[in-house]
């Protein structure tokens, strides 16, 4: 487990060094799409503790991944604007929530409630403007929504998008490789038009606050920076109980001020990701709602990506034999992540471990009396299990960013049954997260 702390550090390390590098490189960063090393986050990185190993491996992952995000861009032949952005509509609000929606987040009146502040659109003086994740648009939005859409289209349309992109970079940076090099992907192509978007309808010329649920993405970053120009206070919401949320940083390029929904994130913000600590405050979760004990029960919870299916698969056979065989479980149900409920590989995966399941049948009965909560991946429901003191456990895909470290997360206690298969407890309850309460939002 020292070995995975002490990989993380020098990520961490790297991170802050590659980005001051850059910055007298005079590269243009604000919507590079490699800068937080989001790409890490799902990849196969081992733990290391030679530095300039871990150095060239992580910039090997960013160039593999950076092309493949690049040939995504094929998929969409444009982004559109959709909603009230007239002038005098905008001078209606002063403050903005930059964020995400899906089609069912919409209600038929025109009313969009947020899923990760959990709020309502008819609050007043606020402005949402929100990046559109499926081709479907709702038939009728409020004046105070505006929506990014990136229209997915056939592959002609696309292949022309991306080759009308690739030039527009190649002319805006006059043939200057690593400009080019760090905005040939689709996520800079989406940071690009947003920003544009911004600046032509004068979105911020009224604007006091930005709120935005912040993960360090390029759209994000570059909002920011026109925000901080026209002296707009921004701040950013961890809305997640991620393990090791390396992405977010301090740097140049953060908000102002950061929330956080617990003091365990707010020490491990200040004192491994940098931030100032007067730059952070604690607030009880919008997103985070305190469930029944029994929710967790004998469940297995499945993250929104799984890189090795078979890994998981061996890892689970090797606990149900080795492990749970000495304790008596009741069966397991098995929970999709709902991104992942219609996509047909998931599906197949959760056959396989009722399959795996039916192997150990002489073990697993209804009749037996432990209950467990078994957690697999990068995943966020550990943290709400332990915090309803529930015995977890996590098999992690990567130990790097799977894993609940003690080094981060203060109160936990977290030891290793089998290989890559943890068992967390708790040493004091409600520091990992402040659960919502029933009237609590955000200090809009």
């Amino acid at each position: 487990m020292s070995n995975i702390n002490l990989t993380r550090e020098k990520i961490i390390f790297f991170k802050k060094k590659y980005l001051a590098n850059l910055k007298k490189k005079n590269i243009d960063i604000e919507s590079s799409s490699l800068i937080s090393l989001r790409y890490l986050i799902f990849s196969k990185l081992k733990k290391n503790n030679n530095y300039n190993d871990l150095a060239k491996k992580i910039k090997k992952i960013n160039f593999i991944n950076q092309l493949k995000n690049i040939l995504y861009l094929k998929n969409f032949s444009s982004i559109n604007l959709h909603g009230n952005y007239s002038k005098k509509n905008l001078a209606k609000y002063n403050k903005i929530i930059l964020s995400w929606s899906y089609f069912k987040n919409f209600k038929k009146s025109g009313i969009f409630t947020d899923p990760y502040f959990k709020v309502d659109s008819n609050k007043k003086k606020l402005l949402w403007v929100l990046i559109h994740m499926e081709n479907n648009l709702p038939a009728k939005i409020n004046d105070n929504i505006i929506i990014i859409h990136p229209f997915r289209s056939n592959i002609i349309l696309g292949l022309v998008n991306l080759i009308n992109y690739i030039f527009k970079l190649i002319l805006k940076h006059k043939l200057k490789i690593n400009n080019i090099y760090h905005n040939l992907s689709y996520d800079s192509y989406l940071s690009s038009n947003i920003k544009d978007f911004f600046i032509k309808k004068k979105f911020l010329d009224n604007t006091k606050k930005i709120f935005i649920p912040l993960e360090s993405q390029p759209f994000q970053n570059q909002i920011i920076q026109l925000a901080k120009i026209k002296k707009i206070h921004t701040v950013g919401f961890d809305h997640t109980c991620n393990p090791f949320p390396f992405y977010n940083t301090y740097s140049h390029l953060s908000p102002d001020t950061l929330q956080v929904h617990g003091k365990c994130s707010s020490r491990f913000y200040s004192k491994y990701l940098n931030w100032p600590k007067k730059k952070i405050s604690i607030t009880n979760s919008v997103r985070v709602i305190k469930k029944n004990k029994n929710f967790f029960l004998n469940k297995i919870f499945l993250p929104i990506l799984i890189d090795d299916f078979d890994k998981i698969l061996l890892t689970l056979d090797n606990f149900f034999q080795s492990y749970l065989s000495k304790k008596k479980i009741k069966p397991l149900k098995v929970c999709l992540h709902p991104a992942t409920i219609n996509l047909q590989k998931y599906r197949n995966l959760k056959k396989s471990i009722y399959k795996l399941q039916k192997k150990y049948s002489g073990l697993i009965k209804p009749s037996n009396k432990t209950s467990i909560s078994v957690h697999v991946g990068n995943i966020s429901t550990i943290v709400e299990a332990i915090e309803l003191k529930t015995e977890v456990i996590h098999i992690v895909s990567s130990d790097i960013f799977d894993y609940i470290s003690p080094q981060f997360w203060y109160t936990v206690k977290a030891k290793e049954i089998l290989n890559n298969i943890f068992k967390y407890k708790l040493k004091k309850y409600g520091h990992c997260v402040a659960f919502k309460r029933r009237t609590n939002t955000l200090n809009f």
